[in-house]
């Protein structure tokens, strides 16, 4: 039997979500201000996900902080990115020939 405790993450995985799986009560802690009504749905996600309500806020946070400031990216079907391709080119070939008319 491996005893390892060595865990195998992708490489997609956020270093500090690594370091989440391993925090202890020595971590930092910060006091945190919430709506009773936001904590009761937090909480209710905890449960559903299966983690704490500090695992579940972590994630969240996370989350929050991949998807970069300005949230999480559009994700586009290849479909809908051709169409949006050749709409450009059929502008940008109009442009070009407005541009060669004398």
């Amino acid at each position: 039997m491996n005893t390892s405790w060595t865990t195998v993450v992708p490489l997609s995985t956020p270093p500090w979500s690594i370091i989440i799986a391993h925090m202890t009560r020595e971590d930092p802690q910060i006091k945190l201000r919430l709506p009773a009504e936001l904590k009761d749905v937090l909480t209710d996600a905890a449960q559903e996900n299966g983690r704490s309500l500090n695992a579940e806020v972590v994630k969240r946070l996370e989350e929050s902080v991949e998807a970069g400031p300005h949230g999480r990216p559009v994700q586009v079907d290849p479909y809908t990115l051709d169409l949006f391709a050749e709409k450009v080119g059929q502008v940008l070939d109009a442009r070009d020939k407005r541009r060669k008319k004398p």
